[in-house]
């Protein structure tokens, strides 16, 4: 069966900036967007830049996906999401930076990834989440996790589940497993108590 992607493009009304508000942002902001704002980031900038803004232009992110922010990362002191929603922003969240939405709201840290380690770090039996979808499927990162972690903490039991769907109710069978390190979509963690690999490898370095 063959596929066409047709990218769904929309035009973003300037009006929507709340200037009041944003004007208590960092000056040198990088913004991004979804595709269907994309092309209306230079007429944006143009906007911000007339009212005192220094704007780099990142591009287009997605949920998974923040390249093109990275790339900009040092030019920048926050970002500036344009688009709905929060599924996207949240992702700029392991960038370091201060994320900011059209409204002029800050986007918050995920306060569950430190419990998460925690939940980790007491667990004596532990589950590593992985995807059978393509894109997601991290077999073999999920094995050498598996040898890696067994070796620093000789006294957890690891064991490696293959799945579809990662949902709450599937991992909820399993009541034995005290905490699960994800190795699929990282965007799952916004909705059930897992550790997602990155997550798992930046603490273990700070140990």
């Amino acid at each position: 069966m063959e596929l066409m992607f047709i990218p769904a493009k929309a035009e973003f009304d300037l009006k929507e900036l709340n200037l009041s508000k944003l004007k208590k942002l960092p000056k040198k902001l990088g913004l991004v967007s979804t595709v269907q704002f994309v092309d209306d980031l230079k007429k944006i900038k143009k906007y911000l830049d007339s009212h005192g803004f220094s704007c780099v232009i990142g591009g287009e992110i997605l949920g998974c996906r923040v390249e093109n922010a990275e790339k900009i990362k040092a030019k920048v002191d926050a970002f500036l999401f344009i688009g709905g929603g929060m599924f996207h922003p949240l992702a700029l969240r392991k960038l370091g930076k201060p994320i900011y939405l059209v409204n002029g709201k800050e986007v918050k840290e995920n306060k569950n990834i430190k419990k998460n380690w925690v939940k980790f770090l007491h667990a004596d039996k532990v589950g590593i989440l992985i995807s059978t979808k393509p894109g997601q499927s991290h077999i073999k990162i999920a094995e050498k996790m598996k040898n890696d972690l067994k070796k620093k903490y000789p006294d957890k039991e690891f064991f490696l589940f293959l799945c579809d769907n990662v949902m709450k109710e599937q991992i909820n069978n399993f009541p034995f497993i005290k905490a699960w390190i994800n190795t699929a979509c990282p965007r799952i963690a916004d909705d059930i108590d897992v550790l997602n690999y990155e997550d798992l490898v930046f603490f273990s370095e700070e140990q």
